[in-house]
């Protein structure tokens, strides 16, 4: 736990299997061991609830805070939540609202808003998602501009960090926030290489996040083609580029 309010998940449905009769609750008890036992404090518990958590609000691995959506092109959420739940999405600029959009989950839990299509440019936006009304995901730091699939062998594969120039600029900079990358690992399951590689295409990639140019020690583990490419765009088009690095 962290100072301020921290929001827990207790995973009810596994206790269930030992016995647990959920309906039945109405205490439990929070610990939570202090590096220094002569620390004292005060914990308060609020908005408790219980709930079904195959019916929460999820969303791909890609969709995490400082992503990047391609200009132009509308901006395209999707996920799962409880059937018939409406999911209400939102951008906005500061405390000022741009657009919003809803729609209703499927009976087979899916949705998809789809937000206007924006202009790129240096703005950083923040885009709310909500559950029937409660907020259930904030990705902030995103910004609009142009998107990019890199992908390939040993070529594309090889990492900024080994490329001589790349490994400077990792060390003494220049960071650029306004290159995005979304890196994935070796593996799209999450596993080392001689882990096992999906036949079908996935929703969601395991240990998949977006970064910023300004995280040189994440960005090391880019495609150094892929970022000397990105490099090029901002210059010439001035505007954020995104890599998806998929390689």
């Amino acid at each position: 736990l962290k100072a301020g309010w921290n929001d827990l998940v207790l995973p009810f449905d596994q206790a269930a299997s030992n016995g647990l009769n959920k309906t039945k609750i109405n205490f439990f008890r929070l610990y939570n061991i202090a590096a220094d036992p002569n620390l004292m404090y005060t914990m308060k518990v609020s908005d408790v609830k219980i709930i079904r958590m195959e019916d929460t609000l999820k969303m791909p691995s890609h969709y995490t805070g400082n992503m990047l959506f391609q200009q132009n092109k509308p901006i395209v959420l999707t996920g799962t939540a409880g059937a018939g739940h409406t999911i209400d999405a939102a951008i906005y600029n500061g405390s000022d609202q741009i657009a919003s959009a809803s729609a209703t989950a499927a009976a087979d839990k899916s949705w998809s808003v789809s937000l206007p299509a924006m202009k790129g440019g240096y703005t950083k936006y923040t885009i709310k998602i909500r559950d029937n009304g409660e907020e259930a995901k904030t990705l902030e730091n995103v910004v609009i501009g142009e998107q990019w699939l890199a992908s390939g062998q040993s070529n594309m594969e090889y990492y900024l960090e080994r490329d001589p120039e790349g490994h400077d600029m990792i060390v003494n900079g220049p960071h650029d926030e306004y290159i995005r990358a979304f890196l994935m690992p070796f593996s799209p399951d999450g596993n080392l290489p001689s882990g096992n590689v999906p036949y079908e295409p996935k929703d969601s990639v395991k240990s998949g996040h977006w970064v910023t140019g300004e995280d040189g020690a994440s960005l090391g583990q880019m495609s150094a083609i892929a970022y000397h490419f990105a490099v090029k765009l901002r210059q010439e088009l001035d505007v954020p580029v995104g890599i998806l690095n998929t390689d």
